[in-house]
């Protein structure tokens, strides 16, 4: 058998957060692990640099992260996620194999199969139980849909600020030490006025293609941006973090909207095997999923009139979204 690593605890925590960044106190990370550090971790910077005998910096590169900040003298580490694993547009050469004339990664059909069968096993999910997790961003996603149009009230508001956290808590966005837990779902009644904004509408349900045109790409930043904003403010009183989690936004985006994926562990992790996008969230990111979109069209396109059966028309991105997030779902649960 082989032997358990020791900082596996420290691993799975890691794992289970969605922020960019994690700040934890020595003594935090000793109540995680449930053993005491050693005293060189207090004295000596060096504890926290990879050696063959200081194994502890495993637990958050293999988590996706990378120290941003150490003081011994706050006995504190700072952690923020890491650009080793992006996979970057890079300048391939047109005729070399494996590659398309316009940089993206072109899959084997074997490869592409094992995508799709990443949808079918979570469309499978829906049509197995009524009352599937899953089936939140359906129901969250169909009320904005509804309201898409019509005068917003205060009423409305409410309506979806409620649905909304709802599914953001199906998702995982209501669990260990998010702020959100601090709040009543009333928070979230400023950025459903926002995203009810006129100007946002050519993002409504987007397809690929359009994503192309530089007006939509500057209309994506805007609102990520303006999103940001309103749940920073929000935080800021609780923690007094200047930041929030690429994870919520886009959790957000594609729940009320269906513009993004939703950038989480499972979808990062996805897409990473695969090699087809930029792991953070980013418009070179969305740009790399949309030619890969572009690349498999047929096949995708499929997987949208197949769940088109059901009284909804999926977004493209939530076809996107529903392949890699079960591709990544699988790989750290069923160890495929």
């Amino acid at each position: 058998m082989a032997k358990e690593y020791k900082f596996q605890k420290l691993l799975n925590y890691l794992q289970e957060c969605d922020e960019d960044t994690i700040e934890l106190t020595f003594g935090e990370i000793e109540k995680i692990l449930d053993f005491e550090l050693a005293k060189s971790a207090y004295k000596y910077e060096s504890y926290w640099q990879s050696t063959p005998t200081h194994t502890i910096t495993k637990s958050w590169e293999n988590a996706g992260y990378e120290i941003g900040k150490l003081s011994l003298f706050e006995k504190k580490l700072m952690l923020k996620r890491s650009t080793k694993d992006q996979s970057l547009i890079s300048s391939f050469n047109p005729q070399k194999k494996g590659t398309s004339i316009n940089g993206t990664k072109v899959l084997s059909n074997q490869d592409v199969n094992q995508i799709i069968a990443g949808f079918n096993n979570y469309s499978e999910v829906l049509t197995k139980d009524p009352h599937a997790r899953y089936l939140s961003w359906e129901h969250c996603y169909k009320s904005f849909l509804y309201f898409k149009g019509k005068e917003i009230d205060e009423y409305a508001i409410d309506y979806l600020a409620l649905h909304l956290g709802f599914y953001l808590a199906s998702w995982g966005m209501y669990r260990g030490s998010s702020f959100l837990l601090q709040k009543d779902y009333k928070v979230h009644g400023e950025a459903v006025a926002e995203i009810y904004r006129s100007e946002y509408e050519p993002l409504w349900a987007i397809e690929c293609q359009a994503y192309h045109q530089k007006e939509n790409q500057i209309l994506l930043k805007i609102l990520y941006q303006n999103l940001s904003k309103i749940y920073i403010k929000q935080r800021n009183d609780i923690d007094g973090r200047q930041d929030v989690s690429n994870t919520l936004i886009t959790k957000i985006l594609m729940g009320t909207i269906g513009c993004v994926p939703a950038y989480d562990r499972y979808f990062r992790n996805g897409i990473k095997k695969f090699k087809v996008a930029s792991l953070d969230f980013s418009i070179d990111s969305i740009m790399e999923l949309v030619l890969f979109y572009e690349n498999n069209r047929e096949v995708l396109e499929n997987c949208s009139k197949e769940i088109a059966s059901k009284d909804l028309v999926y977004p493209q991105m939530k076809i996107l979204d529903m392949c890699f997030w079960q591709v990544g779902y699988d790989l750290e649960n069923l160890q495929v």
